[in-house]
Formats: C-alpha cells, sequence, structure tokens
C-alpha cells in the first residue's frame, strides 16, 4: 500500500513528465511544422475532476464500519500467515443509501431507492478527462477522509 507521500509524489511526477512532454513538443514544432510528438494538456484543479473527487469521498462520509473475520487486528495468526490487508467492512445501512442519493442529487442524477446487490459503484468520465488522476486524487482523498487503506 503506498503511503499518502508516495501517492503525492506520482502525482507530482505525473504533471512534470506532461509538463516536459509539452515543452519538448513545442521545441519540436519551432516553424509551425507539426509537432513528431502528441502535446498532453494536464490541469490538476478542474471543476469536473474535483467534483468527481468529491463525490466519491461523500458516498462513504460517516459511515461506520466493523472488523470481522480473518482481518480483524486482535486475532492469532498461524504460523507462515501473512498480513492481509484489508478496509473494514462498511455496515450496510440507511446511511449508505442516504449518500448515494445525496451524490446522485447533487450531480443532477435520478436518486436510487435501494442499493443494488454488492454495493459496487462506478464514476465515469469520457475520454481525455484525467481519469488516472482522477482516480489516483481519490485514493489520496479516501485515505485522508476515512479510515480506508486498500482501495
Amino acid at each position: 500500500m503506498p503511503t499518502e507521500e508516495e501517492l503525492r509524489e506520482e502525482i507530482e511526477t505525473q504533471k512534470a513528465i506532461f509538463y516536459l512532454q509539452q515543452k519538448d513538443a513545442e521545441e519540436e514544432a519551432g516553424g509551425g511544422q507539426m509537432p513528431k510528438r502528441i502535446i498532453f494538456q494536464f490541469e490538476d484543479d478542474l471543476d469536473y475532476q474535483m467534483q468527481a473527487i468529491h463525490s466519491t469521498v461523500e458516498l462513504f462520509r460517516g459511515l461506520s464500519r466493523h472488523v470481522d473475520g480473518i482481518y480483524r487486528p486482535s486475532r492469532t495468526r498461524k504460523f507462515g500467515e501473512g498480513d492481509p490487508v484489508r478496509n473494514n467492512d462498511i455496515v450496510v445501512g440507511s446511511r449508505l443509501l442516504e449518500n448515494l442519493r445525496k451524490v446522485q442529487l447533487a450531480n443532477g442524477l435520478f436518486a436510487d431507492n435501494v442499493l443494488a446487490e454488492g454495493n459496487n459503484f462506478t464514476v465515469e468520465m469520457e475520454t481525455g478527462t484525467g481519469k488516472t488522476y482522477v482516480y489516483l486524487r481519490t485514493i489520496l482523498e479516501l485515505y485522508q477522509n476515512t479510515d480506508f487503506v486498500n482501495l
């Protein structure tokens, strides 16, 4: 599991790579010719990206969790057994549905009346909108705002 610092470094590295690629392509273009490389424009604070991150964090805000099974910290481990890393199970109840409905309505979507089986959620974005950045930043935000350690 990467640390918060490692996630921040990865985001900064990606920003630097995009910046350098853009500068190289501009230099190659020189006298109005087409660049030999694709130019990536990267902005880390676009409204729709921040809204996707915020919506995901809000979905899990205030949910209680419980530890059970092989993942409880006080369990005696067998010899040679590894250390499983897993988030505590979310206690499914009305709070998760309430959070889901709030997020859906805030984003102009129809609000569900029941949770789908399996509690799987998706964030959908168009091609070229920064999904990889949003994914990495969401992991960082969930780590900072919840006790999630494995996403």
